[in-house]
């Protein structure tokens, strides 16, 4: 099988260079993939400015091979999630992970329109 670069890299990308000195800030995130990234883009919905620090490239872990953790549902299966806490804590739950996957694809469009 034949390595493939992620949909992330497959244009020439030029790596931001490395943090230098101090910075001040009121968040620092640490990692720039899916999650990373979207604690970012809702801490600036609230007016917080943070920072987003990553040892290596944008996207370039799971996010950038498989998509991270953009699914829907938690980490139980909903049948076992619904003994756990119950039907209603269950569907809660599993509706706000399919909210997060439409406000994601809906920054996606607004990002993509810019270019």
């Amino acid at each position: 099988m034949q390595a493939t670069a992620s949909i992330w890299l497959d244009e020439p990308y030029t790596p931001r260079p490395p943090l230098e000195g101090r910075l001040s800030s009121e968040i620092c995130i640490v990692g720039a993939g899916i999650a990373g990234l979207s604690a970012a883009w809702r801490m600036l919905e609230l007016g917080v400015r943070p920072v987003v620090l990553d040892a290596l490239t944008v996207a370039g872990g799971a996010t950038g091979r498989n998509g991270g953790f953009f699914m829907a549902g938690v980490a139980p299966r909903y049948d076992e999630a619904c003994r756990l806490w119950g039907p209603e804590v269950a569907a809660r739950r599993y509706r706000a992970t399919l909210d997060s996957q439409l406000d994601l694809l809906a920054f996606a469009g607004e990002v993509c329109a810019r270019d």
